[in-house]
């Protein structure tokens, strides 16, 4: 996993308990993996199949090139210097501007604490003023 001091200059959108930074490190893709296929939390969202750490490094190659069907962002806990998630625009329809959030809280002791309600409106807030 990455050292939180050397990702400051990574660091995309900041807020005032996590930052967001691009989720394009393939080091972090066991973690996707893990969280998405954890019961509690495809509980709660709409991951009804198993994801590998396969299928995140080929999303991420493929939104390197052409025109991104996803935007997708590490949580990492300021404090802490941790990551504990992701949240993501996907399915982005560029002609309509629009896109579905996805967002999970991946590590549970960093749930019910509103970093995921601070996350969503950081990337809200770029879907609307930046892209």
């Amino acid at each position: 996993m990455i050292d939180m001091e050397n990702e400051d200059v990574r660091t995309f959108k900041s807020g005032k308990n996590v930052d967001l930074l691009p989720g394009d490190n393939l080091e972090n893709i066991n973690l996707y993996a893990k969280w998405d296929n954890d019961q509690e939390t495809r509980r709660y969202s709409r991951n009804t199949f198993p994801r590998t750490p396969e299928e995140y490094k080929k999303w991420i190659e493929e939104e390197k090139t052409g025109t991104p069907r996803r935007i997708f962002f590490e949580i990492w806990h300021k404090a802490d210097k941790k990551i504990i998630g992701h949240v993501s625009f996907n399915n982005i329809r560029w002609t309509d501007r629009s896109a579905r959030i996805g967002m999970i809280i991946g590590e549970q002791e960093y749930r019910s604490k509103d970093l995921g309600t601070e996350a969503a409106a950081m990337i809200i807030e770029y879907g609307f003023n930046e892209l």
